[in-house]
């Protein structure tokens, strides 16, 4: 407000000292004529006003730069609340869901960048549990000859949807919105969608156990996006799901509602 307040009274001074050195005509003419200005003197006063004109008018403009860039800051704070509030929102809700878990990961847990939280109402754990249980028996049996063959049996079980990701850094506006895609083998496939009882739309998503967890799969075929984990680096060869992500299905676009979280061993 301040800042507005001594620009309008710089602009101001600037017209009136432009104006006062202004020649007047008829009037100026006389005032020199009757003795009340002598030349000299008149063309100091002159000069005078345009040079004070001139400052003012440096002075608005490096008020109204210094306006633009506090309206600018202000924007980019709001903006900056505005993605604080969503983060909190976020870790509000995993701790929600997981706390012992989240507790237990530290740090790690934030080993990769994960997608913004819309304001939807988080899968109720009852419905998924028994699915996530029965996924983790499975996990855990992947160092047996016939794993390919136990994963088959448990897709078509399960009725599950195999997923790539296609884009893992594709953005929506400001919103990170990775692309997936729905492929036939179970081998090919990164994520399994389990349809929720609940038949809203949402899917429970898992990774495909049959893949290790290495720095390629962790940066590029977007598991960093879709779930938190403890990778650091290496390879890991058993994954545990701790929390599902949530997927929602609009026609044929998988969008990510909800992160997931998951423990890797090697």
């Amino acid at each position: 407000m301040k800042r507005k307040i001594y620009f309008l009274l710089a602009l101001t001074l600037a017209i009136d000292s432009v104006a006062m050195a202004a020649p007047e005509g008829e009037g100026a003419e006389k005032a020199m004529e009757s003795g009340v200005l002598p030349p000299l003197a008149a063309d100091m006063l002159v000069i005078l006003g345009l040079v004070m004109g001139v400052i003012s008018l440096m002075v608005a403009a490096y008020v109204w730069a210094g306006l633009r860039q506090t309206n600018e800051a202000v924007a980019k704070f709001s903006k900056l609340n505005s993605e604080v509030r969503s983060l909190r929102q976020k870790v509000e809700t995993l701790e929600r869901l997981m706390p012992d878990d989240l507790s237990s990961l530290g740090s790690a847990a934030s080993s990769g960048p994960v997608p913004a939280v819309p304001d939807a109402k988080p899968m109720e754990k009852s419905i998924w549990q028994a699915f996530v249980d029965d996924f983790n028996k499975l996990a855990k049996s992947m160092d047996v000859p016939k794993a390919l063959e136990a994963c088959d049996r448990f897709v078509q079980t399960k009725k599950l949807f195999l997923l790539i990701c296609l884009e893992p850094a594709a953005m929506d506006g400001n919103v990170p919105t990775p692309k997936f895609a729905e492929v036939d083998g179970v081998a090919m496939s990164a994520f399994w969608a389990w349809k929720s009882t609940e038949n809203d739309g949402r899917f429970a998503v898992v990774p495909n156990p049959l893949h290790p967890y290495d720095k390629t799969s962790h940066d590029t075929g977007g598991l960093k996006e879709t779930f938190a984990s403890n990778f650091e680096d290496g390879v890991y060869s058993k994954v545990e799901v701790k929390l599902p992500a949530i997927f929602r299905r609009e026609e044929n676009r998988w969008l990510v509602e909800q992160p997931g979280l998951i423990r890797l061993e090697r």
